[in-house]
C-alpha cells in the first residue's frame, strides 16, 4: 500500500526530512498528507505531471497534485484494477491503455471511466488464454501500424508458445498474433520497448526474445 517519491531531479535522495523542507523533497505514502494507497499497488503510471495513477490489485486510484504540497488520492474504479507489471500504454492523443487485474482490455481518459474494449470481442479468449500466475501482461503501441500490442511474457525460463492480441485502433478490432512454434519458442518475447527514431521507418517497436535476441 506504501508508495515513495524521491527528490524531484534526485532519484538518489530519499531523506524525508530535510533540515528545510520543500515541496520538491522525497515524500513517501505514510508520511504525507495524500496517504497509503487503499489497495495493494500492482503498477504506477506516470500519466501527467499532475497525475500518477496507482493500478491496485481491485482498484485504481490516481494521486492529483504534489503530494507535498496538498496532492491527493482520488478513486478512479472499484470494479477493476491492473496486472501485474506495466500492463499499460498511452497512444498519441493520451489515452491510457491496460489490462485489468481480473483480466480484460481497457481504455481510460481522467475525468471519465475505464472502458473495456475486449468484451464481445475477445474476452472469452483472455480468460482461457491468459495465466497471470505463470505469465506478465505489457502493452506496447506500435507507432507505424497504429495499434497496441498486448503481449504474455514469462515470469520464468518461458518454453511455452503463448498467445498475444493486437489492437488496431482504426477498425477498432483485434487479432491473434503467435511467435515461433509450439517446439521452437525462442522468438517468444520477453522484453519489448519502442524507439523514436527521426525517419518514419526508425520509429520501431524492439522485441527481446527467450534466446537473448532483440528483433524489431
Amino acid at each position: 500500500h506504501n508508495w515513495f517519491l524521491a527528490k524531484k531531479d534526485e532519484p538518489n535522495n530519499y531523506d524525508y526530512f530535510p533540515p528545510v523542507p520543500t515541496e520538491v523533497d522525497a515524500v513517501a505514502g505514510n508520511n504525507s498528507p495524500a496517504g497509503l494507497c487503499p489497495d495493494i499497488i500492482n503498477s504506477v503510471v506516470p500519466y501527467s505531471e499532475d497525475i500518477l495513477v496507482f493500478g491496485g490489485d481491485h482498484s485504481i486510484w490516481m494521486l492529483v497534485g504534489d503530494p507535498a504540497a496538498g496532492g491527493r488520492l482520488e478513486l478512479v474504479s472499484d470494479i477493476t484494477g491492473m496486472a501485474f507489471g506495466r500492463p499499460w500504454c498511452k497512444d498519441p492523443n493520451g489515452i491510457l491503455y491496460f489490462f485489468g487485474s481480473m483480466g480484460g482490455v481497457f481504455r481510460w481518459i481522467p475525468g471519465g471511466k475505464p472502458e473495456r474494449l475486449s468484451v464481445n470481442k475477445i474476452e472469452r479468449q483472455l480468460q482461457e488464454e491468459v495465466n497471470l500466475s505463470t505469465h506478465y501482461v505489457r502493452l506496447i503501441y506500435n507507432h507505424q501500424d497504429e495499434g497496441i500490442h498486448i503481449l504474455q511474457m514469462p515470469f520464468g525460463a518461458g518454453g511455452d508458445q503463448a498467445s498475444h492480441w493486437f489492437y488496431e485502433l482504426k477498425t477498432q478490432s483485434f487479432s491473434k498474433d503467435k511467435f515461433g512454434t509450439t517446439t521452437w519458442t525462442n522468438v517468444q518475447p520477453t522484453a519489448a520497448m519502442v524507439i523514436d527514431g527521426d525517419e518514419f521507418a526508425d520509429r520501431r517497436v524492439l522485441f527481446g526474445g527467450e534466446d537473448g535476441h532483440v528483433r524489431k
